[in-house]
């Protein structure tokens, strides 16, 4: 194993490795009357002054960090990670007071009770549960949701809370008992946003970009808010508004009329180094807000003027591809880099990078679809763009990109031109994957399930919606059909008609990607704690396990080299990996499909 360059891109700027800022996207932010918070997918938990906006003391996770939240006296911070614990730090000093474990899957938000004594946790393991906030000590657990629990709050009062779930409903529980009081059902779409009012009154919003203002009688008005998914929702119970945000490109302000309507009273664009993924407020008129750099942005929400001069871009890779004897990357910062220089600044997040027939494609946040090596704009979609796939047909270049919002575009080259000829809802949810072979495009969703569609119209033919138990991250094309991995941690091979075998894998955390080997003999998985695991599809084996890198894989090739794989991971990396021939591991158990 390999590590092939760990370089910065070119002229740009980056947080050191030992320095108090973050290398990767910031995913969470909180807000005292003196200190800011902010939560990375570099494992990093960074104090900052309010005043200064310098960075002041850091603590780390074990994996990747999703949410923050301070005590109502701002002595304290809690924070949520993927490494399946929520953990108590001190402020300011940032010295690690206890650790809550036990959930059985990561952890998304954990907030502290309006008296402080309490912290509630939600997590992909479908519960909510309960500590005590000095000691970390669990003290219930609320059972019910049969999906990811992604948003939690508390009522004013600390006699509820409320959790919404990507199982489509937000309930209100009591938290002495564990005892769900309340459920509302927001008509079957996945919600990961929530804001509890002062009131009592709810503001949810959901993957279709819808938001809602729940009452005690239930859904008191349901408005299309955004053209894609709500990702989070910040109430101002005090000012009766709601800051919504969304993948759309913006977010919106929207004020609760006498406690039975929501009117929208201001929009904002979100430049492509914010990650509308988290905010927080900071007085009346000022938002603080995660990105894809090194520090938080703010924004004026009278004047929509974002405060970005501060932040620089980070490191954080999310594709590597190997084309025309280069290996290739990219990541947050949108630089494409060739062998480690790098070559073009698409000045935005890419998700992917994709060799085409005389060029590279990337496309990410901003909805952009770009000519990598050139940096050209080609087409721009109203979602983000997450995966792609080049084919050809009947004789044609084409491109299919799978989009935030459940679409796959299809394109072709003609003319010299790249031109869109269809656009094809094909999933519910977010496209994680998309595999072209046989006639057919495989696609992969973040709901779990799985598609066919004909390569020469976009039709889909066949959809299986539990395909994955959990999110699909990614899929590749075999010899024999396709095969695909996600949170779930399985591997399953399918056949050209989508029956499935359905493999345990090594990993224990979720499986982020998978690619096959030149020879088509071994595949590769790997996941967000930097394993990578080989199956040998000829011995029906797992081969010994690797671990290239601590931050995470984000994508993975085959090598033309051999019959090794090239892989990109969070820390800004990028690895050669062999594929080993001896000691081969038990066969794989296989499970129910």
């Amino acid at each position: 194993m390999k590590t092939i360059d760990t370089a910065a891109a070119g002229s740009l700027e980056h947080a050191a490795a030992g320095s108090l800022a973050h290398f990767g996207p910031i995913a969470g932010i909180a807000c005292s009357a003196t200190h800011i918070a902010t939560a990375g997918y570099d494992n990093r938990v960074i104090l900052w002054d309010r005043a200064t906006r310098q960075a002041v003391a850091m603590g780390l996770h074990d994996h990747l960090v999703n949410s923050v939240a301070f005590s109502p006296d701002g002595q304290r911070l809690v924070s949520a990670s993927s490494d399946h614990t929520a953990r108590i730090w001190s402020v300011p000093a940032m010295q690690l007071t206890a650790v809550m474990s036990g959930h059985a899957d990561d952890v998304d938000t954990a907030v502290f009770s309006p008296d402080g004594k309490r912290i509630a946790t939600s997590s992909h393991d479908h519960t909510v549960r309960t500590w005590d906030a000095m000691t970390g000590q669990p003290l219930a657990m609320m059972l019910g949701h049969h999906g990811d629990v992604l948003a939690l709050a508390w009522d004013d009062a600390g006699r509820s809370l409320v959790s919404s779930s990507d199982d489509g409903t937000v309930r209100r529980w009591c938290p002495d008992s564990a005892v769900e009081i309340e459920r509302v059902q927001l008509g079957g779409a996945q919600s990961d946003a929530l804001a509890v009012m002062g009131d009592g009154r709810l503001v949810c919003g959901d993957d279709t970009g819808t938001i809602y203002l729940v009452g005690e009688k239930g859904v008191l008005q349901r408005q299309c808010a955004h053209a894609a998914g709500i990702k989070f929702l910040k109430a101002d119970a005090e000012r009766q508004r709601v800051l919504c945000l969304s993948y759309d490109g913006s977010f919106s302000v929207w004020q609760i009329e006498h406690g039975q309507r929501l009117a929208e009273v201001a929009r904002i664009c979100i430049p492509g180094i914010v990650w509308p993924r988290s905010c927080a407020l900071a007085g009346e008129h000022e938002a603080v807000f995660g990105t894809f750099g090194s520090t938080y942005a703010s924004v004026d929400l009278v004047s929509g003027q974002w405060q970005l001069d501060p932040i620089r871009r980070d490191r954080s890779l999310n594709a590597v591809c190997a084309a025309a004897g280069s290996i290739w990357d990219i990541g947050d910062a949108g630089v494409l880099r060739r062998d480690g220089i790098a070559v073009a600044d698409l000045g935005s997040l890419c998700n992917f990078l994709v060799p085409g027939f005389d060029t590279l494609y990337a496309g990410g946040q901003t909805g952009m679809l770009f000519d990598a090596r050139s940096a050209r704009p080609l087409h721009r979609h109203a979602s983000p763009l997450n995966c792609a796939a080049a084919y050809r047909q009947d004789g044609e270049a084409r491109l299919v990109v799978g989009t935030y919002t459940g679409e796959l575009l299809y394109f072709a080259q003609r003319e010299g031109m790249l031109v869109l000829i269809d656009n094809v809802r094909t999933h519910e949810n977010a496209i994680k994957g998309v595999a072209v072979a046989h006639g057919r495009v495989f696609s992969c969703c973040a709901d779990g399930a799985v598609a066919l569609s004909d390569a020469a119209d976009g039709r889909l033919q066949q959809r299986v919606p539990a395909g994955h138990s959990a999110i699909a991250n990614g899929c590749v094309a075999t010899a024999d059909g396709f095969a695909s991995v996600g949170r779930d941690f399985k591997l399953r091979l399918w056949r050209r008609d989508l029956q499935q075998r359905c493999l345990n894998t090594p990993h224990r955390h979720s499986i982020r990607c998978i690619a096959v080997s030149t020879s088509g003999r071994t595949l590769a998985t790997a996941g967000y704690r930097g394993l990578v695991a080989l199956y040998d599809r000829i011995e029906d084996r797992w081969l010994p396990t690797l671990r290239p890198s601590t931050f995470g894989i984000s994508s993975i090739v085959a090598d033309p080299e051999g019959e090794g794989f090239i892989a990109s991971s969070y820390d800004g990396a990028t690895h050669r990996i062999p594929a080993p021939r001896t000691v081969p591991m038990p066969r794989p158990a296989e499970t129910l499909a």
